[in-house]
């Protein structure tokens, strides 16, 4: 009767089977003159047998779990008592005797199947073998095997080739470690004691053999068959005990190598498994290179011929030495000098800013750090120094402020990356400042540039300037420090020298007109006044000035400018082309191409923690020629790349800019 408290299906069907256990004592004991070698436990129920069968089953239902245990300890009782092995089997639900009476059967149906009754089944009285030829879903194979199910399973030399694919494993380890476990389920179905591991390298060599050495093997195993193959001659092989090909050495003297050393086994080149052998081999060489892996793995016991070259082959591909060991890219040609550089209109319409490192200055207490705030003209390389108590966008907007009260505002303000410059452009494109601040700069339209970041020689231009401001002020001040109002005076007479300094070649035999200087362009005659001609010498009566005086003194003026203008046209720019310094390599080409994964050198990290980056487009300059890529990283942002090395099979270091 089944209980009064609700149970499953599957599980009352497991207490037909507990009942069914315990009352075999009482058959046994009717049965006491009739032998009995073996029983047998017939269920429909497939969850029901895979509970029993297995050796470990998970289940929250404690009632489940004990039952289980009571089966299992009962099973062994009879064993112990009797010498009766318990057997469970299975069989369908139209040919289970028990629903006969467990469920409404009519006398006209059972009429129906009374031979069945009286005779059960006709597989029960067939061979063991040909038992249960059913699919059983629930059940694993081991256990169709613990019932008697004719499966037919591959011994170890009846495994076909093609059931491991070679291809879709990428480390030797985890191929021989499925392998081992495919053996060890075969030897437990068969019931042999052998090493699985040992089982799986066998079968992987022998499979990597017989498709890489057909011949060599063919005739090994039958010599009269074909001729001799010229490898087999001159590596002397030989077939071991396992039926594996090695290679006999000429130092089988040796105490110190083992016998896999003096004898190794061959190996084909360009195998799939030689592939993998060769990394795993150079994975535990700790990445050293094409000698030291060779060398682990003839230690290990493999030959392959022409092992250089195949080593040569998987090494080349290794990503982590790709990201140690690549070289940064060669330098192309030096392109066109920037547009700013080569055309000049007016003083400071092109300017790069730049701030310098700290500098201390003497207070009444302590001392504090100032910055300077350097201003450079692109196409004259005038300077404009401003002290600044900081590196802020207040100090920064405040000396902008009074450089452009001097010089005037800018079209084009270049720098780098700094948060303060990208910070005060923003606040003035915006104008979400002050009034004033606003009135004055909204009728112009001034323009920020960034250079690459991490790309300081984009900014030379003020980069030179800095050195030169640098090397004024340690010759004026050296070790001392001075005070606010002297290093002020100091600075003014720096952005005098460095705005008086010449900027083309001054010959002896040309001395009719004053050397080019920054001030010369942006003040044409300083230290000239306008020429007033008196008609006597009587102060007393001066005549007023005529207007052809005037005239000529502003067409002298004019004239002057234009002279500087042509002397920095004619002069300066020829003197860049002179000074210009190739150090390109003069077989470059662009080797980077968009879908290249390319290794993104940081100046703030060494090169473990750089990261990788896929070039998206390619930024080619007026020459036609890549300096310039866009790359995404693996967080979604996109940088610019300068000097991108890696094309395809070929990964090099790479500079994020």
């Amino acid at each position: 009767m089944a209980p009064l408290q609700g149970k499953s299906l599957p599980t009352l069907e497991l207490l037909a089977v507990f009942l069914a256990m315990k009352c075999f004592p009482f058959i046994k004991e009717s049965l006491k003159n009739i032998p009995i070698k073996g029983v047998y436990v017939i269920t429909d129920a497939q969850v029901v047998l895979s509970w029993i069968l297995a050796d470990f089953i998970q289940t929250k239902n404690v009632f489940v779990q004990n039952r289980l245990q009571d089966i299992a300890q009962m099973s062994e009782k009879v064993k112990t008592d009797f010498n009766i092995n318990i057997n469970f089997q299975y069989t369908l639900t139209d040919e289970n005797l028990a629903d006969y009476i467990t469920r409404c059967l009519t006398i006209k149906k059972f009429k129906e199947k009374f031979s069945l009754w009286y005779e059960g089944p006709k597989w029960i009285r067939q061979e063991e073998s040909s038992w249960c030829h059913r699919e059983l879903g629930c059940l694993s194979k081991v256990q169709i095997e613990r019932i008697g199910a004719s499966v037919n399973y591959a011994a170890e030399n009846e495994v076909a080739p093609s059931e491991i694919k070679l291809e879709k494993f990428f480390s030797l380890s985890k191929l021989i470690s499925v392998t081992s476990l495919i053996f060890k389920f075969i030897n437990k179905l068969k019931k042999r004691e052998m090493g699985p591991e040992l089982q799986a390298n066998a079968y992987l060599i022998k499979t990597m053999q017989k498709q890489s050495f057909s011949r060599e093997l063919d005739f090994l195993l039958d010599p009269g068959v074909n001729s001799m193959p010229k490898l087999l001659k001159n590596l002397n092989l030989f077939l071991d005990h396992k039926g594996i090909i090695r290679s006999m050495g000429r130092i089988g003297k040796s105490e110190y190598h083992s016998y896999e050393v003096q004898n190794p086994i061959l190996l084909g080149k360009e195998h799939y498994l030689t592939r993998l052998i060769i990394q795993e081999y150079h994975q535990r060489s700790q990445h050293l290179g094409l000698a030291t892996t060779l060398n682990e793995i003839r230690l290990a016991g493999y030959w392959i011929p022409q092992a250089r070259q195949a080593v040569k082959n998987v090494v080349s591909t290794c990503v982590k030495c790709k990201s140690y060991n690549a070289v940064s890219f060669s330098i192309q040609n030096s392109t066109n000098l920037p547009a700013p550089r080569v055309n000049f209109v007016g003083p400071y319409l092109h300017t790069g800013v730049d701030f310098t490192s700290h500098i201390y200055v003497k207070g009444q207490e302590k001392d504090y750090k100032m910055y300077i705030l350097l201003f450079t003209c692109m196409s004259i390389r005038a300077v404009h120094l401003e002290l600044v108590p900081d590196m802020t966008v207040k100090s920064f907007i405040q000396a902008f402020i009074r450089f452009t009260n001097v010089n005037g505002i800018p079209t084009h303000l270049y720098s780098d990356n700094a948060r303060t410059f990208n910070a005060a452009a923003r606040i003035i494109n915006w104008g979400i400042i002050a009034d004033e601040f606003k009135e004055r700069f909204s009728p112009y339209d001034l323009k920020h540039c960034t250079i690459p970041l991490f790309s300081p020689w984009y900014g030379g231009s003020w980069e030179r300037s800095i050195k030169t401001i640098k090397s004024c002020l340690y010759k004026a001040i050296g070790r001392g420090k001075v005070d606010y109002f002297g290093l002020l005076t100091i600075l003014s007479d720096v952005q005098r020298a460095v705005n008086s300094r010449p900027l083309t070649y001054r010959s002896s035999e040309n001395a009719d007109l004053n050397v080019l200087t920054p001030n010369s362009l942006m003040n044409a005659n300083v230290g000239q006044v306008i020429i007033m001609r008196l008609k006597n010498q009587d102060l007393e009566t001066i005549d007023p000035l005529s207007r052809n005086d005037l005239i000529q003194t502003l067409r002298s003026r004019e004239e002057s400018l234009t002279k500087f203008r042509k002397v920095w046209n004619e002069g300066y720019l020829f003197s860049l082309r002179e000074r210009a310094m190739s150090l390109a390599d003069c077989s470059f080409e662009d080797k980077v191409k968009p879908g290249d994964i390319v290794l993104i050198k940081s100046p703030l990290k060494t090169r473990p923690f750089w990261s990788l980056g896929e070039v998206l487009q390619l930024i080619q300059g007026s020459d036609e020629l890549v300096r310039m890529v866009k790359v995404r990283k693996g967080n979604g942002a996109i940088d610019i790349l300068y000097q991108a090395s890696l094309s395809s099979g070929n990964l090099s270091t790479a500079w994020r800019t």
